[in-house]
């Protein structure tokens, strides 16, 4: 099945355990469809999932190959700086434990981006 390596993408997980930590992800996600409904956002949202097979992924640790300029700032937010990506390398799915029991910066960042879910 195609879709076997998804994340679980429901609800179940914050509703069944009562925990406050999981209750305040609900009401981010519920106060964002609320948000929409009442006026729709402008823009497009494009989801892509990408993948290789096992014995096609690169070898990085033995690459020498040098990686492009990085710009790092501390004086803004993530959600201050315009027209950039927001990358999340913490978990092996996409949103990572935000449906689930997680709670740390990922988690709370895909909370606030609920897009980026």
């Amino acid at each position: 099945n195609k879709f076997s390596s998804f994340p679980h993408a429901n609800f179940i997980s914050l509703y069944k355990t009562g925990h406050p930590k999981n209750i305040e992800k609900l009401k981010c996600i519920l106060h964002y469809f609320r948000r929409i409904t009442e006026e729709m956002p402008n823009g497009v949202i494009t989801i892509r999932r990408f993948s290789l097979p096992k014995q096609y992924l690169p070898l990085w640790h033995k690459s020498h190959t040098s990686l492009c300029d990085l710009h790092l700032t501390t004086s803004k937010k993530i959600e201050e700086v315009q027209n950039t990506l927001q990358a999340d390398f913490a978990n092996k799915y996409i949103g990572g434990g935000v449906l689930g029991s997680g709670c740390v910066q990922e988690e709370i960042r895909f909370s606030m981006c609920r897009e980026m879910l």
